[in-house]
C-alpha cells in the first residue's frame, strides 16, 4: 500500500528518482534529499546507516541542484553553475574515482 512520505511534503518536491536501494527527491529550490542504503546516499561516513526517513545531503548544502539523474548504485546532481556531483557505488567509475564532484570542462 502506498504511503505518504510526510518529510517531503509541503516542501516543494518536483522530481523523485530511486536506485535499486535507495531514493532521491529534488526540491524546486534545488536541495536534495535522500533516503535508503547507507552507501548509496550521500552522507559523511558516521553518519551513515540505514535511513528510512529522508535527509538532505549535507555536501550540497549551499549548492543550487537543477537537476538529478540516478543509476542502480549512484547518483548524479547537475547545478545551477553547471558541476555535476556524483555518489553512490563506483564498482564501474560512475562516480569518479571516489571524488565528490567533478568539474565542468565544457
Amino acid at each position: 500500500m502506498p504511503t505518504k512520505v510526510d518529510v517531503l511534503c509541503g516542501i516543494g518536491i518536483m522530481k523523485t528518482a530511486c536506485g535499486t536501494q535507495f531514493s532521491v527527491a529534488l526540491t524546486k529550490d534545488g536541495k536534495v534529499f535522500t533516503f535508503g542504503q547507507d552507501r548509496l546516499i550521500g552522507l559523511p561516513e558516521g553518519r551513515a546507516r540505514n535511513h528510512n526517513r529522508p535527509q538532505q545531503v549535507p555536501a550540497l548544502s549551499g549548492v543550487h541542484i537543477q537537476d538529478v539523474a540516478v543509476g542502480a548504485e549512484h547518483t548524479l546532481a547537475l547545478s545551477s553553475t553547471g558541476d555535476v556531483y556524483a555518489w553512490g557505488s563506483n564498482s564501474e567509475g560512475q562516480v569518479h574515482r571516489r571524488r565528490a564532484k567533478i568539474k565542468n570542462t565544457s
